[in-house]
């Protein structure tokens, strides 16, 4: 029995690999080299969203698991400190998480992941820091959709 299979050439087939690959790891390099391989627009930004996606879930999940793990194992555990009642001890690497976070936030790490942060990096911070925030997924997709949309646009009709 044959079975209908649709052409494709193995070139074509290991580009659109390579591209969600790659996406998956380090999204914000991925658009360019998806169009530097010569990648159709509507091809560019398929292949990097459903990388971007695929990879953001995959690290969301996984980071979860090392959380819960390290958690497990006292790596996480808040150390004590003897200290006199009332006055509060903050660290210099304390102060810097702090104003990090109430700085830039949510926004902040949104903003960041697609461009700046890996996709792995971005899914663990947006896990350990607001994995309660029900729009955080959301916002994350669509930051993922956004970025790529926005910057293959300026690369494909600049």
């Amino acid at each position: 029995m044959i079975l209908f299979v649709p052409y494709a050439p193995a070139n074509e087939i290991l580009k659109l690999i390579t591209v969600i690959l790659f996406s998956a790891i380090k999204f914000f390099v991925a658009l360019p080299y998806s169009y530097a391989i010569g990648m159709s627009f509507t091809q560019a930004v398929l292949t990097t969203c459903i990388g971007g996606l695929g990879g953001f879930f995959f690290f969301y999940y996984i980071s979860g698991f090392l959380i819960d793990f390290l958690r497990e194992r006292g790596f996480l555990k808040k150390k004590k400190k003897k200290r006199k009642k009332g006055k509060k001890i903050f660290s210099r690497k304390n102060k810097m998480i702090v104003k990090t976070k109430h700085t830039y936030g949510l926004i902040g790490i949104l903003v960041l992941t697609p461009i700046i942060l890996s996709l792995p990096v971005g899914a663990f911070l947006l896990r350990k820091y607001y994995k309660t925030n029900k729009w955080a997924i959301p916002l994350m997709c669509l930051s993922i959709i956004l970025c790529s949309f926005i910057t293959l646009s300026l690369l494909y009709f600049l």
